[in-house]
Formats: C-alpha cells, structure tokens, sequence
C-alpha cells in the first residue's frame, strides 16, 4: 500500500463514524488494485452481469456472503465474494448532490429495508427533502414484512421532517385505490399528527375497520400510536385509549395486534408477567422484549425454561443482559439437540459469557458431532471459554479432515486462543488455504499471528475493522483482540471503538477485563 493511499486509510481510521473518509479510501484502493470487503451498495460485476450489493453476512460457515440484485432482471442471489468484482464502490448519501438523492430515492423503493435503502431515507430526512413525501408514504406497505421497526422509523422521519400540513397535501395528490386510503392515511397520520383531533380521528376509524384492515393498519404505525411519531399521539389521552383498545375491542386479533404492536410498553410489569401466560407466542414474545427493555432481563431469562417458541428465546437471548446462568443454558442446548435445532447457534453465543472446564463441558459434545454453522459457533466459542481442556476436543475435530476452510480456520483460532501447544503448526499447516480465501482469510492469518506473538502490526489490523465494521462474532472477537493489543501497549486510539465493540451483546468473557477498563 502506498504511502498516499496508507494516509487515506488512516483517516478513515480514526474518523471511522464519517463516510467521507472511508468512501475517498475505498476509491482510491479500488483504483490501486488493493482488497476491499464488499458493503452495501457497492456497484459489483458477477461473471457477464452487473448489479447492486443489498448486504453483507458473517456468520461461522460463510464468513462473507453478499446479496446481490441483479440489474438484467432484479433477481436476488447470494454469491460468495471471490465470485464477484467491485465495479463501484458506494457512494454514501451525504456526499450526493440534491438531484442523485432524489434519483437514490427513486432507485431505493423495492429495497427500501435493505441497509443503503435507511441510509438514503435518512439522508433525506436529515436535508428535509420535501418531494420525498409522495416516494415513501407506499413504503408504508413494506412495513409489515419487513424484518424489525427499522423501516418504519426511518419513514417517519422523512415525514415528520416536513410540516404535518405539507404532508397532508401530498398524501391528497396520490392516486390512491378508495379500498387502501386507510392503510396508507393512517399510518402517516400517526407518523406525522400535531393535536388531539388528529388522534382522536386516527383512533375513531381505527376502531370502526374491520378487524382485518385493522391489524394491518397497525402493524403498519406501531408505536407511532403511543408517540414515536406525531406528538398527537403523545399525550396521556391518546395514550391510554390505545391502552384500553388492547384489553377492550371486541376483536382478539386487534387486540393482539395493540399489545404486540404498540400498547405493551403501556402496560405495568404485573400485566407484562401475566402477559407471559398467554396462548399466543407474539403476544409472549412482546412482553418479553417490554420486560427486557426496562431492565427486567431477569425475569425474561427466567420465563425461558417455559417458552415453548423458539423465535422468542433467540430474541431474549440476542437481547437480555447477561450473562445467562449455565443451569438455563444446559436446558437449552437439550433443546438445540431436539425439538429446536435454530437454538443452537444463539445459546453457544451466550455460553462464550462464561469461562472455566463447567462451561467446556457443555460445550465439548458440540465441537465432537457438529456441523454446518452450529460447529462454527462451538469453535469459535471453544477459543473463549478459557477451558484447556476442549483444546483436546477441538485438534481432534480439526485432524479428522471434515472440516472447510471456514471451520478450519475457527479450530485454529481457538487452539491460538487457549495457547495450545499445536497452535503453530496448525497456523503453518493451513496458513496458505487461509490466505487463498480471500480478504476474510488475510484477517484471520494476520489475526492468528497476533494470537501467537507474531510481529503483526495491531494497528494495522484493527484498521481492517475500522473501515468494514464488523457485524458478526468472529469478526468482532478477533477486533477486541487486536484493540486489547493496541491498549496494552498504551496506545489508546482504539478505546472509542473497542469500548462500541464491548458493549454489544454477548460480553465475552475473554474480554470482560477489557470491558471494565474501558468503564
């Protein structure tokens, strides 16, 4: 890397919050010919065809996977990177003159939900873009299916960017079919209502739809009914209709549709642990993220032993602060092994929050007969349970020759980890492979050689991270590594970043000391 190119990556560094830097970078080592992990929006060439990066993956088995939409014929196809060729790098909405935003906009409709699709909705929102209104009242319909609260948000900060009059013209001059006026009005005007009578309005229709407009209705405005959008529905009075439509209206399913939707953050906790009785899973899963989110990750960890859903053990798992006692976690690796395999990966997690031989004991059967991405998660959880004796467990899985580059590479970094005695020979035996995988596996070569001592330069490496964020647990593990490293040494640029890193869930145990010298 040259040195002008090298002075471009160091201040992507250490602005690494600011997308300007880091796309000036990505240009210029697109040009030199250097490496780039793909992000979202890059512009990419597969084989004859061109088309646009929608995301990102890390998970064990593959740890890169890009989705692609294809410009020919809009297909989605998920395409390993060595496949693919960066044509353009993205380009971040802020950098986007007046009249690219409003073609962006344009371009972002069907993949609105997609991470360069919020980019550009909140760029727009963030310059008011007043022609943005008629573009993004439809995506309201993207709102039930999409994946989190996210696009929803995202929305209403377009709108509520413009007055609530504005709004209201523009939303008159859509060509809008009779049989979807309510779907598309009342969600914007939960988005963007300014007094009492427009909730008192919302409020009215909502309660004279039939049940099954309703709870489309609803899903569509969550919490906008209780005040996260317009400050109509703000107030106590707005608040506590809502309140009383989800124990009152004669429709079970609008009344689930409330609580799940908007009315749970409503209730007292006393309601919330009732709540965790209910025959309905979206109605347990609510409360247990309400309970969670004020602080009572206690009593949703405690309801796990009786959760009979799947989904909402993962998303208390993903979400509860821990760590989650290894009684409760046994009984759910009983269950990864049963009737609910998707536990698996979630509850390995989890167990890298603890340390010591009890935690390798559980975790010694899945290193021993795993496969896909829940052996993945064992090894990579082996190297951080400070338990030497599943380093036996896991030079074991790695000699038996059933494992992939992406395994193999975990089962070496967990003997790295534990200090185990093979570790150097298994980073010499299978250090080429790693490098011919591309730029996942230079960061785990170079990351195994700070593990092991090596001369590797820690800042270099952390910069690696600084400039394609890591989103997944092994990317993460090995970019605490690489900033214990750099804090040892006293250079204290990385704090910021790890302190980010350390406060995402699991809090590996590994770096607890970490943690709290961060505070």
């Amino acid at each position: 890397m040259d040195a002008e190119l090298l002075r471009q990556r160091r201040a992507a560094e250490v602005a690494f919050d600011d997308p300007k830097p880091l796309y000036r970078f990505r240009v210029a080592a697109l040009l030199a010919g250097e490496p780039l992990r793909c992000v979202p929006g890059d512009r990419v060439q597969v084989g004859d065809e061109e088309g646009r990066v929608l995301r990102v993956e890390e998970s064990f088995e593959h740890p890169e996977l890009v989705s692609v939409r294809f410009f020919s014929d809009e297909r989605i196809e998920r395409v390993d990177p060595s496949a693919l060729k960066i044509v353009a790098p993205h380009r971040p909405g802020v950098l986007l003159g007046e009249d690219e935003l409003a073609a962006r906009l344009e371009e972002e409709l069907q993949d609105a939900a997609e991470p360069r699709g919020l980019e550009t909705l909140a760029e727009a929102a963030r310059r008011r873009v007043k022609d943005a209104i008629p573009l993004v009242v439809p995506l309201f319909e993207q709102v039930e299916t999409a994946s989190g609260d996210a696009l929803r948000r995202a929305l209403t900060q377009v709108l509520r960017s413009r007055p609530h009059g504005e709004v209201e013209v523009a939303f008159r001059h859509l060509e809008v079919h009779p049989a979807d006026e309510d779907l598309l009005e009342l969600p914007v005007l939960c988005a963007t209502a300014t007094d009492a009578d427009h909730a008192k309005e919302v409020l009215d229709r909502l309660e004279a739809l039939p049940p099954e407009i309703a709870v489309r209705v609803i899903r569509r405005a969550g919490k906008g009914l209780i005040g996260a959008g317009g400050p109509a529905f703000a107030s106590a009075a707005a608040r506590e209709r809502v309140a009383s439509l989800a124990r009152e209206h004669p429709s079970r399913e609008v009344r689930i549709a409330l609580f799940v939707a908007a009315a749970a953050a409503l209730v007292q906790e006393e309601e919330l642990l009732a709540a965790l009785g209910s025959d309905t899973p979206s109605v347990r899963g609510a409360a247990l993220a309400e309970l969670t989110r004020r602080g009572r990750g206690d009593a949703a960890l405690a309801h796990l032993a009786h959760e009979a859903d799947a989904g909402n053990v993962a998303r208390v798992l993903a979400e509860a602060p821990g760590p989650v006692p290894l009684a409760q976690l046994a009984r759910l690796l009983e269950r990864a092994g049963g009737e609910a395999p998707e536990l698996l990966v979630p509850t390995l997690l989890r167990l890298a929050e603890h340390s010591g031989e009890e935690a390798g004991e559980l975790l010694a059967p899945w290193i021993r007969d795993g496969r896909g991405e829940g052996l993945g998660a064992a090894l990579w959880c082996a190297g951080l349970l400070s338990a030497p004796s599943v380093g036996a467990e896991v030079l074991a899985r790695l000699c038996d020759g059933s494992l992939g580059p992406a395994a193999r590479g975990l089962a070496v970094e967990a003997l790295a980890r534990l200090g185990h005695e093979a570790a150097a020979g298994a980073c010499d035996a299978w250090g080429s492979e790693f490098l011919a995988q591309g730029t996942w596996g230079e960061e785990l070569v170079d990351s195994l050689g700070l593990l092991l001592g090596q001369r590797v330069d820690a800042g270099e490496l952390l910069g690696r991270y600084l400039v394609a964020d890591p989103s997944g647990p092994a990317r993460r593990a090995r970019a605490l590594d690489a900033a214990a490293a750099l804090l040892d040494a006293g250079e204290v640029g990385a704090a910021s970043f790890a302190k980010r890193l350390c406060r995402a869930r699991p809090s590996l145990a590994r770096f607890r000391a970490l943690a709290d010298a961060l505070g």
